[in-house]
């Protein structure tokens, strides 16, 4: 589908951060991946958690010349971006196959952890909390980019929304959270939380570029992105940053 927007020329597969309606797809994205990781002060090399086609990881390497630890638990996503890091010659960011609710490292490894737009595919998204605090040294700190209910109070139409959502995206019920119990959820495990909101600059433009720039022959499904754009201001959701610092 990313494949038939108009310049979507990589592989990410996030919602953006737009400056600008005449941003391309791809550089939206290039703009979220820069918001999310001036969020932290990198030290040393960082964990990427969730990280799809490795799309930002080699953003991130080639703007700013981080180490990257990559991991992600599709074997074909994995694939790709070990591939591709072969082809550039890259031997500054390891790619590993595994699971963000059971990490493969030791206690105390990591300084930084960014998670781009994906923990909310994980089962139960609180063990991936529970794993990051643990990887992390002390003062450590976590940025998750993620999607949150808007409140728990909506209608049929915000109901059809939210399961449209959740079916498509893989999201479990237990995830349907709004940011105040996220937060409350990420301080439990042990975490200082600051919440950032960026919705205006991603589902609202990036619906409406996706609208006037995507080239898919198939009735139901242009149906379904013009119903999505002319509601865009119902959609349930919230698009927000969660800056974590472990707290000892």
């Amino acid at each position: 589908i990313l494949k038939n927007v108009d310049n979507n020329n990589l592989n990410f597969m996030n919602f953006g951060y737009w400056e600008d309606k005449h941003m391309s797809l791809t550089n939206a994205n290039k703009k979220l991946c820069d918001f999310v990781i001036n969020q932290t002060n990198i030290k040393g090399k960082f964990l990427d958690i969730g990280c799809g086609y490795g799309e930002q990881d080699f953003y991130w390497n080639e703007k700013h010349g981080h180490e990257i630890i990559a991991l992600d638990i599709s074997k074909k996503q994995i694939d790709y971006a070990k591939a591709k890091a072969d082809k550039l010659g890259n031997k500054s960011i390891k790619f590993l196959q595994g699971d963000a609710t059971s990490l493969p490292f030791e206690n105390n490894s990591f300084n930084n952890i960014i998670c781009l737009e994906s923990a909310f595919h994980y089962n139960p998204r609180v063990n991936f909390f529970k794993e990051s605090y643990r990887v992390l040294n002390k003062d450590g700190e976590l940025i998750i980019a993620d999607i949150v209910l808007k409140n728990n109070h909506y209608g049929i139409l915000k109901s059809a929304f939210i399961h449209f959502f959740k079916e498509i995206l893989s999201v479990p019920d237990k995830n349907l959270i709004t940011s105040n119990d996220y937060a409350n959820q990420l301080k439990e495990y042990g975490f200082e939380v600051e919440t950032i909101n960026i919705s205006d600059k991603t589902f609202k433009p990036y619906f409406n570029h996706f609208s006037r720039n995507h080239h898919i022959s198939f009735y139901f499904y242009n149906k379904l992105i013009e119903i999505i754009n002319n509601n865009i201001d119902y959609i349930p959701f919230d698009y927000c940053i969660f800056k974590c610092k472990k707290n000892i």
